[in-house]
């Protein structure tokens, strides 16, 4: 899934046109998946983010910072 700070977290999150706002949104969402064995990814945007939300990892999720090389 993506995160950007221009996102929303009604978006789906599967592209970097529809990314959610924040890290737990993505997080929750890919947790719904269950234990397939397979890592999930969460790919952020720059930006600053809440960090008031809880988030809790129940599946293997990495997260990855994104950056646009000029």
């Amino acid at each position: 899934r993506y995160v950007s700070t221009t996102g929303s977290d009604e978006n789906d999150g599967l592209t970097m046109e529809t990314p959610f706002l924040t890290i737990a949104t993505a997080v929750k969402t890919l947790n719904k998946f269950g234990s397939t064995g397979e890592i999930l990814k969460v790919y952020v945007d720059e930006g600053l983010y809440p960090s008031d939300y809880n988030v809790v990892l129940t599946n293997a999720i990495q997260i990855f910072g994104m950056y646009v090389m000029l």
